[in-house]
This record gives structure tokens, sequence and C-alpha cells, in this order.
């Protein structure tokens, strides 16, 4: 039988990896932030935060310039509705 380096070499067991459209549409509102913000030098998922009603993704947006050790932080946010599906004006805002 063949062993699991066999099993690698094959593109016929190779397992087919899809991408779920909250996480496409969460890549791209990340995208268009950080093409928005050109100044920002790093942007990070931060997290989501449940709430009661709705529910918060929150980005952290970097900048290094003149403070390394201390960067600019900027958060911007985006929310899912209630029954957690993403409306089709989901995109990130600055938290103020």
């Amino acid at each position: 039988g063949r062993n699991a380096a066999d099993r690698r070499i094959h593109p016929q067991h190779r397992r087919k990896v899809t991408i779920s459209t909250r996480r496409l549409r969460l890549k791209l509102a990340h995208g268009a932030v950080l093409a928005a913000n050109e100044q920002l030098d790093e942007l990070k998922f931060w997290g989501r935060v449940e709430g009661l009603t709705k529910s918060y993704y929150v980005l952290l947006g970097l900048t290094f310039r003149k403070a390394y050790e201390f960067p600019h932080k900027t958060f911007y946010y985006a929310y899912l509705s209630h029954d957690h599906s993403l409306s089709s004006d989901f995109e990130f805002k600055e938290l103020p």
C-alpha cells in the first residue's frame, strides 16, 4: 500500500479547500481598508466581539513612521446583523 508521503505527491489525493462567503467578504473588506489608508504600515485582524443584537469584527491599523516602538494605532469596525449574516453594505469604518 501507499504511505502518507506517497499520498501527498499525487494530486488526486489533495483535499479541496473552499473559503466561506463570510471569510471572503472579510478579506475583501480588509483589503479595501488597507487600500484606502495608504499611511497604514500594517493591518491586522484584532478579533470579533459578540453583542446582544450585533456582533462586530475589529481591525487594528498600525503606523510605525517615527514611532516604531510605539506605533500609532487606528481601529476599524464592521458589524453583523443579529442573525450573524453579513449585510450587503458590510464595510469597515474607523472607530471614533
